[in-house]
């Protein structure tokens, strides 16, 4: 199935916008999910209808998910018989879910039935994300409405760490609504694109821009971090986006996540860390565990000025870590300065772009 999906997703992404989308009456630039739906109607992912609409508002069908997801991944859909009795060899999509199917992406209900017609929820999507873009989680469930032993639990949870999916601000994700063209459309943007992932990010964010280039001076040199479709260790977070850092030594991979408890480091094929605990008030400390062993830091300063060669930041987060060593982070840049018990600048911001 990987070799499938690296295939397809590669394809995908290096594609250059075909064409300007044909004017809709029912697509207004501004509302709703325009841009995401835009951004797929361009990849050929997403198609009207024959009087020209896109119906944005219509609830997606099991075979419209399919057909999108099969897109994405490069299967030659058509038609094609499949093991399900309610999918015909005549229907548009049979071919995308005998594939889906096949590939371990999509499957039937228990009475062996697909039900091509029948609306997708948002776990249903959830499930068919990860599966298609091979997602894992380091997260516990963040969601209140999302039980550990739900069949979306881990699927919701790895398209939350992803930011696919952001839930809503009651702390609810809602597996069982229904979803629309529209949203379904924003969530196969966000699995592809950074530029759609930011919006998913939660209120207040530390985790940097994931269309921006930052590059700090360290002690050890220059480093450049940039958010990456890449999959460099095939037995962890294999099909994903990530940051490298590039500039000195092996290219460094990994993940930032956030849920309402913290913000997260995770590496491939490693435990990861807290970086930052939730909610942030001065004086809070908190621990961090690394390679086996238990770190107590400190937030010390929650409105820090601090200057770097990038910018003087004023609202800055500093936190004390064993031994005296400061970290400072920033919302919406993550970390933007080290400096070491003795005083000496360990790292710091010089550029984004």
């Amino acid at each position: 199935m990987k070799k499938l999906l690296g295939a397809g997703l590669a394809l995908l992404l290096s594609l250059s916008v075909l064409s300007p989308v044909q004017a809709a009456s029912d697509l207004k630039e501004g509302e709703g999910f325009y841009d995401e739906m835009t951004y797929l109607i361009e990849q050929e992912v997403l198609t009207g209808f024959p009087d020209g609409t896109y119906r944005p508002d219509r609830l997606v069908t099991r075979a419209e998910a399919a057909i999108m997801i099969g897109r994405i991944l490069g299967f030659e859909g058509g038609m094609a018989e499949t093991d399900f009795p309610d999918v015909y060899s005549s229907m548009k999509a049979s071919g995308y879910i005998a594939q889906g199917a096949e590939a371990g992406i999509i499957n039937g209900f228990e009475d062996g039935t697909f039900r091509p017609d029948a609306p997708v929820t948002r776990g249903d999507m959830a499930i068919f994300v990860a599966r298609a873009f091979d997602l894992q989680s380091a997260f516990a469930l963040p969601f209140s409405d999302v039980g550990p032993n739900m069949n979306a639990a881990d699927s919701i949870a790895a398209i939350f760490m992803q930011f696919i999916t952001a839930g809503y601000s009651d702390n609810t994700y809602r597996p069982l609504q229904e979803i629309t063209r529209g949203q379904l459309s924003a969530f196969l943007a966000r699995a592809l694109e950074p530029r759609f992932k930011n919006e998913a990010k939660m209120t207040g964010s530390f985790i940097p821009d994931m269309t921006k280039a930052y590059t700090f001076d360290t002690q050890y040199g220059t480093l450049v971090s940039t958010y990456e479709f890449a999959s460099p260790f095939p037995e962890a977070f294999s099909e994903t986006f990530m940051w490298v850092s590039r500039g000195y030594g092996d290219d460094n991979y990994y993940l930032l996540a956030e849920s309402p408890e913290k913000m997260i480091v995770a590496y491939p094929a490693s435990e990861y860390y807290t970086e930052l605990a939730y909610p942030i008030r001065e004086g809070k400390t908190f621990i961090v565990y690394n390679s086996g062993e238990e770190f107590i830091h400190r937030y010390t300063d929650i409105n820090a000025t601090v200057e770097t060669p990038y910018k003087t930041f004023t609202d800055a987060v500093e936190v004390t870590s064993p031994g005296g060593h400061l970290s400072y982070y920033v919302r919406g840049h993550g970390f933007v300065k080290g400096i070491a018990p003795d005083g000496t600048v360990t790292s710091q911001l010089v550029n984004v772009e």
